[in-house]
């Protein structure tokens, strides 16, 4: 197991809060620790439990496959709001960890982005930013207890689409096959519109062609809402952020 003192974030999205913490609280059936994401909508007064303002980021939306008593376990989150209102974390996950039963703690930074919340067509997408795994110093008896950062940027003249900038901190192997220090990394992450698809920050027929194109020949390009499967879900995601706009998703 390992011991970690997680603490919640927070960040504010118009006049919506929403925060984020690494605590197992809901689901008795996922015996490990997941990520929950809380959003109030009255500045912060009160952080309702109800299904559309409190998610879950279970190991299905992860992975793909349920958790078990070992995990996998996802810790230390941030949390920060896009200029296109997507929720974005950065977290410890050990779903790669090769034997989750043993003393042996691998652990890698992965990075979420959530779109649509609290809605029906809620899109997940999820990047792992650390190269490799990294083993946790058994010396340190398994305490983690490095925090994460995240900063959001609007659209500007070096960028035509707004970007996150996670930090994080994790080990690497050096040349000679040694875990080396602790050290700091910083990631760039630029944020394209779902209906997007030439990735020139705007919404204009060219994307409507990719899209179809990739749509009709199922294509993962088409996989708008991240579910692994390319259907009418994605489609109506896509219309949708045609008519109303990238800051809709």
């Amino acid at each position: 197991n390992i011991e970690v003192q997680t603490y919640s974030g927070l960040t504010v999205e118009y006049a919506r809060t929403i925060k984020g913490s690494g605590n197992d609280l809901l689901d008795s059936a996922d015996r490990n620790t997941d990520i929950y994401i809380s959003r109030s909508t009255n500045q912060g007064q009160s952080f309702p439990d109800d299904p559309v303002q409190l998610l879950q980021l279970t190991d299905i939306m992860l992975t793909g496959s349920p958790g078990g008593e070992h995990g996998p376990d996802q810790v230390m989150p941030s949390i920060t709001i896009d200029t296109c209102g997507g929720v974005n974390i950065v977290f410890y996950d050990d779903r790669n960890d090769p034997d989750p039963g043993d003393l042996d703690v691998y652990l890698d930074v992965w990075y979420v982005r959530i779109t649509g919340f609290g809605t029906d067509h809620m899109a997940i997408q999820q990047s792992r930013l650390t190269p490799q795994s990294f083993l946790l110093n058994p010396v340190t008896l398994l305490y983690l207890g490095d925090y994460h950062h995240m900063a959001s940027a609007p659209p500007s003249l070096t960028s035509l689409a707004p970007v996150v900038y996670p930090a994080y901190i994790t080990q690497a192997l050096d040349d000679e096959n040694e875990w080396t220090l602790q050290n700091c990394y910083l990631h760039r992450i630029t944020i394209y519109c779902l209906g997007d698809m030439n990735l020139n920050g705007e919404l204009d027929n060219e994307d409507v062609e990719l899209f179809n194109s990739a749509f009709t020949n199922d294509s993962s390009a088409a996989d708008l809402n991240g579910d692994g499967g390319i259907d009418v879900e994605d489609e109506t995601l896509f219309w949708d952020v045609r008519a109303n706009g990238c800051d809709s998703r």
